[in-house]
């Protein structure tokens, strides 16, 4: 978007356009309501602004009347020159993005500096107020050095050093106020002024933090204020933000193959976290557009983008788009959006027939109505990518089949990515990303990918990781090379199929990759059925004997119970209590700082331990993420060795690992606490591992984590614990037994995980077709069972 386009979609009050052509406010107010065409108002907070261009625009056509010239204005001259005169002399650019001391939010943000802002400090700063009031002053602190970095530094340099709680809400209130000019310069909503009404601040020096650490932040931590602020307002399923794994993939496939100075558009914002997706692969932007009826979250969209370094053009619609006459404002080359699901259009003008690209779809539901509305939306030779409900690829209804039959026909959709569920806050459904194109001579073929089983659980929901991300987008990649090279794409196997648009047929037309993937799968060989079939077995029955194996170590160690010890609260004679800080020295480990993000490595590095490896007692990290041997050698001390025990001190406290052999020299990271015996062998570590994992023990853990928005507990803390302390030969006797069991329930989950997926296998190929249970087959699997199985 060039300067002028930035300048004419900035908004104005009427008062404003007075000043500008000279007039008194009420002469405003009187063409407004005189002229059908003036232009229409778009309303915040209860005040009413117009677009300086369009503004610009209508009074082009007005010239002033000869009698109220000035002296250096000729006849003719109309009220939109005097208006760009005025204009010339004032700087309302908005170029500088970011311009003092260069781009002010690059670089990686301190983790530190977030918690601290949404610890004990928001509770401060808000008062009575809600937690989503106070990310937005977050937001718009770090909006506001983005959008106009001499006006942040003076504030900076001009927050008062004391006063009371008055006194902060006075400044509370001139931040707003700066805070809304600056939106308005940019054509976004105002409305902060009246948002940081509801904060309370105890006082200036807590104000004064808050703006401290927001200069402190780098753009990183946007998307971490988007998704708080997500889950602090409730955001209902109109209004919820697109998982970021999600619109990562979702940008990378749009991007593929497509050059510079493309213009996007978003007809469904949200919060702008498609937008800034495309904005961030894209280089330069010719321009960018985004619509939305939500006005709260589409100024955070605009704040957003212009924190990424992107100038938009956002504006609040109401009702749908297609039931006016004109659809676009003008052709997109690129189009990104995450519309609502089976929605009802709003009252209005309704489209008639022959204005649908490929049939009405029906009344009750405008799933396709959105997917048309995009259609109709790209300019010819541009590609859109829409997130769709997986009904939409198989509905049953007589019009939806229509229109998936017109849009096959015509080669409008190019690919179909089949979501796993659970990847969206507001909704454990699965949902699909549609691929369109908009070409004269479509490829034959459309790809489906099934990316149903990516993806890891998390806190309840699934996140596609990096790998999981590269995958799909070269499927994509790799189909269209194949393309452009002109010999047919035959998929991935396990991940994706291409089909001809002959092949994707009545009566149901489904553009749902597994009806395909199935179909495909039912012509599997029997030899390769087989194959995976004998190789699920066997490494069932090779986790049974484990599992055997397990159980009889557990039966020997049951035959060697005694009696009860004393009765009553005393410990048995030689057994004493010992603070933790008397056993073991407790390093925590190294900060966000020291670990920075252009480190990591996915080549050969160090393994570094983070708290989501701490699995079942033990540490199941390696080849995730490593650091490079440079870092390493900089953070000697905070390798592990053989017998350490590791802890999570933040999130999740309390759980606990055992390092072994295998994992000595790998760099434990920020969140974690290293447990190292002051004298060797003066405990053991089996015994303390599993004392660590008693409930009542991690009820302490967790009543001495500090009380803040992200639970945390210090080395010092941790080193009260009380720890029961038998002698040393009793210590490792509980220690192997306890072991023992740990590793019967491994063995155990590893069994039924095995026969999972051996039942899985073997209903895939039976109820396929690819398998029979034969005689034959049958012997086969009773050769393996025999010869394998332990006596």
């Amino acid at each position: 978007m060039d300067s002028q386009d930035s300048i004419d979609d900035q908004l104005v009050t009427r008062s404003e356009i007075a000043g500008l052509v000279g007039l008194r406010r009420p002469a405003i107010t009187n063409w407004e309501s005189r002229h059908h065409d003036f232009p229409k108002p778009v309303r915040a907070g209860g005040e009413v602004y117009f677009r300086r261009g369009e503004i610009l625009a209508w009074l082009d056509s007005r010239p002033i009347p000869p009698g109220t010239l000035n002296r250096d204005e000729e006849p003719g001259t109309t009220y939109a020159d005097r208006a760009r005169g005025k204009l010339s002399t004032t700087d309302t650019s908005t170029d500088r993005i970011g311009a003092a001391d260069g781009d002010l939010l690059a670089g990686s943000h301190r983790p530190e500096d977030l918690h601290e802002l949404l610890g004990p400090l928001a509770g401060r700063v808000r008062g009575t107020g809600t937690s989503a009031d106070y990310l937005q002053l977050l937001a718009s602190l770090m909006f506001l050095k983005a959008a106009d970095p001499d006006t942040w530094w003076r504030l900076v340099h001009r927050m008062p050093g004391s006063g009371d709680a008055d006194r902060a809400a006075l400044l509370l209130t001139a931040i707003g106020e700066t805070v809304d000019k600056r939106l308005r310069d940019f054509g976004l909503l105002p409305g902060m002024k009246a948002v940081f009404g509801g904060l309370q601040p105890a006082s200036i020096e807590d104000l004064t933090r808050v703006v401290y650490l927001c200069g402190r932040l780098g753009r990183a931590a946007f998307p971490l204020l988007l998704e708080r602020y997500e889950a602090e307002s409730k955001l209902g399923s109109n209004e919820f933000f697109t998982p970021d794994d999600v619109a990562q993939v979702m940008a990378e496939i749009l991007m593929t193959g497509a050059g510079p100075d493309r213009r996007l558009y978003d007809p469904y914002a949200r919060g702008g976290e498609l937008l800034v997706a495309v904005a961030g692969r894209a280089g330069t932007l010719a321009e960018v557009q985004g619509d939305s009826p939500h006005a709260h979250t589409l100024r955070l969209a605009g704040m957003s983008l212009v924190v990424h370094g992107q100038r938009a053009k956002l504006h609040l619609v109401t009702g749908s788009p297609w039931h006016t006459r004109t659809w676009p404002r003008q052709a997109a080359d690129l189009i990104i959006t995450n519309p609502p699901f089976n929605g009802t259009s709003t009252p209005g003008v309704q489209r008639v027939e022959e204005d649908w690209p490929f049939g009405p779809p029906p009344p009750g539901n405008d799933n396709f109505a959105w997917l048309q509305h995009v259609f109709a939306s790209l300019d010819v030779g541009g590609r859109a990518a829409l997130v769709m409900p997986n009904t939409a690829g198989t509905s049953a209804h007589q019009r939806e089949r229509d229109i998936r039959q017109a849009l096959v026909a015509q080669g409008a959709v190019e690919c179909v990515i089949a979501l796993p569920p659970k990847l969206f806050t507001g909704t454990p459904i699965a949902v699909s990303v549609w691929i369109l194109r908009k070409t004269p001579n479509p490829d034959d073929q459309v790809l489906l990918v099934n990316a149903h089983r990516l993806g890891t659980m998390a806190k309840g929901r699934r996140t596609l990781s990096a790998a999981d991300r590269v995958a799909i987008t070269q499927a994509y990649v790799r189909f269209r090379e194949d393309l452009e090279d002109g010999q047919p794409h035959a998929g991935i196997d396990g991940l994706s199929i291409a089909v001809d648009a002959a092949q994707i047929d009545g009566p149901d037309y489904s553009l749902n990759p597994l009806d395909h993937q199935i179909a495909r799968d039912r012509r599997a060989t029997a030899s390769s059925a087989m194959a995976l079939a004998s190789a699920s077995i066997e490494n069932l029955v090779d986790r049974e004997g484990a599992a055997r194996a397990a159980e009889t170590q557990v039966e020997q160690m049951v035959t060697r119970l005694l009696a009860p010890g004393p009765a009553g609260n005393d410990l048995p004679s030689g057994w004493r209590l010992v603070r933790l800080r008397e056993l073991c020295d407790i390093t925590a480990g190294p900060s966000h700082s020291r670990l920075p993000q252009e480190h990591r490595t996915d080549q050969d590095g160090v393994v570094l331990v983070l708290p989501k490896h701490l699995v079942h007692g033990g540490i199941d990290a390696a080849g995730d993420i490593r650091i490079t041997h440079e870092l390493a050698r900089s953070l000697d001390r905070f390798r592990v060795e053989p017998g350490d025990i590791l802890c999570a001190r933040s999130g999740s406290t309390g759980s606990s690992a055992l390092v072994t052999w295998s994992q000595a020299g790998w760099v434990f990271s920020t969140n974690l606490l290293r447990l190292r015996q002051l004298e060797a062998g003066s405990i053991d570590s089996l015994y303390l591992r599993g004392y660590l994992s008693l409930p009542d023990v991690q009820e302490w853990i967790k009543g001495r984590s500090e009380a803040t928005a992200i639970a945390s507990i210090s080395a010092s803390s941790f080193g009260q614990l009380e720890v029961v302390l038998p002698p040393l030969p009793t210590q490792r006797r509980i220690g192997q037994a306890l072991q023992a069991l740990d590793e019967q329930v491994s063995a155990y989950r590893a069994l039924v995980a095995a026969a999972v997926n051996t039942r899985a296998v073997l209903a895939e190929h039976l109820l396929s077709g690819a398998l029979d249970l034969q005689p034959d087959l049958g012997t086969i699997f009773a050769e393996i069972l025999q010869e394998r199985r332990l006596p």
